[in-house]
């Protein structure tokens, strides 16, 4: 399905073709087709042209429409942090610092290595008595002592 959902698929002389709610048919020379596309993706037939366009932006519809998924890490932590401006009289530049961000950081930095796209720290699982999985301890860098990572527990 990729190759409808890169570019507009014209429907050559001598087929015939159908978009009825999800479901394409197409009838020709050599034999019909029929499928039926995802909910997260649009299908629309209109003067001999077919177009399929994601619904919203997940991933899942990304895929159905042919195009890329969206990769991204994403790390959860409590903690204290330091915020101030650090841009000059004429422009304003908000930034955080402290150990807490560094943490962070490089929990999130585990993301790629593992997989996965939310990881959380040990004391936002504390905190907030979230249902979590441990997927390891690890050493990083600039944090003085060996960190436990979680992931969040998928539903049943």
């Amino acid at each position: 399905m990729s190759r409808i959902g890169k570019k507009p698929v014209t429907i050559p002389s001598g087929v015939t073709a159908t978009v009825e709610g999800q479901t394409v048919k197409m009838k020709g020379p050599k034999g019909q087709l029929q499928f039926v596309a995802h909910d997260d993706v649009e299908v629309k037939f209109d003067k001999g042209v077919i177009r399929v366009a994601p619904r919203a932006e997940t991933n899942r519809a990304r895929a159905e429409a042919g195009l890329p998924a969206i990769a991204y890490g994403l790390a959860l932590h409590v903690g204290e942090v330091i915020y101030g401006n650090i841009g000059g009289e004429s422009r304003l530049d908000f930034t955080v610092i402290g150990p807490a961000v560094n943490l962070t950081a490089r929990i999130e930095s585990l993301c790629g290595e593992l997989k996965r796209e939310l990881l959380l720290s040990a004391d936002f699982v504390a905190a907030a008595s979230i249902p979590a999985d441990e997927v390891g301890e690890f050493e990083l860098h600039g944090v003085g002592e060996r960190q436990r990572v979680f992931a969040p527990r998928e539903p049943d």
